[in-house]
């Protein structure tokens, strides 16, 4: 009696039930339906697998892909599917498709990491070039660099898996795409375009990497920023106000990352003229090289030599002033 109770009930449910799917949903589904082994598996014991409940319908013996096979017409015609049954089909499916994709990507991004260590990694240590560097210290164009902020990318190595991602998406292009193919061909003459360094030469050049920065500080701002970090003057009226604090709170993050990559440097330019003559002295833009000094003598002059191992703490005082809305 219960029995037949509950099968009534089960009849009366199903008569009563609004689809959430339609045909349509049906179709989108199937058509880009992946190979999946575990699709050859009934409905049932799939289910209760991925969803964790027994499934309520009618028991199904059949491999779950051969109902792709069928409109979703037909599935109600020809499969007396009810239509509460092709909405949980389609949830089960749908479910083990997002888990593929997750796979997949996870399988992906082992493979960036692994071309990264293996191959890009090993042509910056081939070059002696530090994978740490500070996107600071990179030549690219805004749309670039935009593309690595959003991604979080603020050092060399996180800028070349990010570009690898992208890459593997079909989405790599612009200066970003060609410091790829720089560091990939291992071409000197290429990477010199975007890195410090210079061809036939090992390693990054402190005098380079400062250039690299200061051309992405817009002209108008130049000569009074000179002024401000060297004399502490801070009344521009013909410029943005906000604007410029902005800068300056950037100087003050790349003096910083300066001072903590190249310790020496650092030093002799902030003990005397002869330091900053000699570190600076390929920077051939007078006006850039006294505004390199300046950066690097920072706004309070009293303010400490990081040791080399202070890197943490330099990305510490990066994301810190990220979080104030600090680019």
């Amino acid at each position: 009696m219960k029995q037949r109770e509950l099968t009534e009930k089960q009849r009366k449910y199903f008569k009563e039930y609004r689809p959430r799917h339609t045909d349509r949903d049906w179709d989108l589904l199937r058509m880009k339906i992946p190979s999946i082994d575990i699709l050859t598996l009934p409905i049932a014991p799939l289910f209760m697998e991925v969803m964790g409940k027994a499934w309520p319908g009618k028991r199904r013996s059949d491999p779950i892909e051969t109902y792709f096979e069928f409109t979703y017409d037909e599935l109600v015609a020809e499969k007396k599917m009810k239509p509460k049954e092709i909405d949980l089909l389609i949830d089960l499916v749908s479910r083990v498709v997002k888990t593929e994709e997750g796979e997949k990507k996870m399988v992906r991004d082992e493979r960036i990491n692994e071309l990264t260590q293996d191959f890009f990694l090993r042509t910056l240590e081939k070059f002696d070039v530090r994978p740490d560097l500070p996107v600071d210290f990179v030549a690219l164009d805004d749309e670039s660099l935009n593309l690595c902020s959003g991604a979080g990318a603020d050092d060399l190595e996180k800028v070349l898996r990010h570009g690898i991602f992208l890459s593997e998406k079909k989405f790599l292009s612009g200066e970003l795409k060609d410091l790829v193919n720089a560091v990939s061909t291992e071409s000197p003459q290429l990477m010199a375009r975007f890195l410090p360094v210079i061809p036939g030469e090992r390693g990054i050049k402190p005098w380079k990497a400062m250039e690299i920065f200061l051309r992405k500080i817009p002209e108008d701002y130049r000569a009074a920023l000179t002024k401000h970090f060297s004399t502490g003057a801070s009344k521009f009226p013909d410029l943005d106000a906000a604007e410029f604090e902005k800068l300056c709170k950037r100087m003050d993050m790349v003096g910083l990352e300066f001072r903590s990559l190249f310790p020496e440097e650092s030093k002799a330019i902030r003990e005397g003229a002869e330091g900053e003559k000699g570190v600076f002295h390929d920077i051939r833009d007078n006006e850039l090289r006294a505004l390199a000094c300046s950066v690097i003598k920072g706004r309070d002059n009293s303010q400490t030599q990081p040791s080399p191992n202070k890197r943490k703490r330099v990305s510490y005082v990066r994301g810190l002033l990220n979080r104030v809305g600090v680019s």
